[in-house]
């Protein structure tokens, strides 16, 4: 009768013993899924830094969106971003070796996408005579007003947040260039100058 009884409780240790192994397995992907204080995205891609307005020539990683930098990134850093902030403004990222992660500022990442081509009536791939608003970013909440389409060019003045801007043919001997867009203020059309297009909310 004993050897019976052992025999039917064995079935009911293994899948026991099967539930807990399936439930450590779960919570152990809910904790990976939670790094970072967001939820994880399911999948995730791969993207440069590529802050072409910051004169450093990179970017700073946050310990979260509104949070302290912990980190900067060059300009070229091969990172896997994940999970959106919910205002869509921060990236959730971290490089391939897992030693840096943290938020980056979503206009400073570079995922693959296409370049858009220069024309006559282009200008940092926004079409000459639209209307525009300077919207900056948490750094530079005053978009800066440079004399050349990089961030190494003079900065000749500021647009403040909410300024209207009216996307210009740039001077003569000045090529459009991606990115960058040669604007003047709606309101005071002597000020003019080239800002980083990641930096305007155009119509």
């Amino acid at each position: 009768m004993t050897n019976k009884k052992n025999k039917r409780t064995k079935p009911l240790a293994i899948l026991a013993a099967v539930s807990l192994s399936l439930m450590g397995s779960q919570l152990g992907s809910a904790a990976v899924a939670s790094e970072g204080g967001f939820k994880m995205a399911q999948s995730q891609q791969q993207c440069t830094v590529n802050s072409a307005a910051d004169p450093r020539g990179g970017a700073d990683l946050r310990n979260n969106p509104t949070g302290q930098n912990t980190a900067f990134l060059t300009n070229g850093t091969v990172v896997n971003a994940q999970q959106l902030s919910p205002d869509g403004q921060w990236r959730w990222v971290l490089t391939p070796d897992g030693t840096q992660r943290g938020w980056l500022y979503q206009p400073y990442l570079n995922c693959g996408e296409a370049i858009r081509q220069g024309s006559a009536n282009r200008t940092g791939g926004i079409a000459i005579g639209t209307i525009c608003s300077a919207v900056g970013s948490p750094e530079y909440p005053s978009v800066p007003i440079r004399d050349l389409p990089n961030a190494t060019g003079n900065q000749i003045g500021d647009f403040s947040k909410g300024t209207q801007l009216r996307v210009v043919t740039p001077p003569p001997g000045q090529q459009s260039q991606r990115k960058w867009a040669y604007v003047q203020s709606v309101q005071n059309p002597g000020q003019q100058g080239w800002v980083w297009t990641n930096y305007l909310s155009c119509n």
